[in-house]
């Protein structure tokens, strides 16, 4: 019977805190939402800067392609 008061106390603490941060759960999940949300914010934002890139390259290799004499 104890074991299972046990397992039942470690299941419970398990949904309402983080083991590794020792935070509130819901806390937890709002953290690693923000920090999920940040990185892809960061590659958007990276892969754009790269294109931006490429299509400045394409116009002046369009550019010097149209007026090389």
């Amino acid at each position: 019977m104890e074991q299972i008061d046990i397992e039942l106390y470690r299941a419970v603490r398990s949904v309402y805190y983080s083991d590794t941060l020792h935070k509130p759960y819901h806390i937890y999940i709002e953290e690693v939402t923000k920090l999920r949300h940040c990185k892809r914010k960061y590659a958007e934002l990276e892969t754009s800067q790269k294109g931006k890139k490429q299509k400045r390259r394409l116009e002046k290799m369009k550019y010097i392609e149209a007026y090389d004499d």
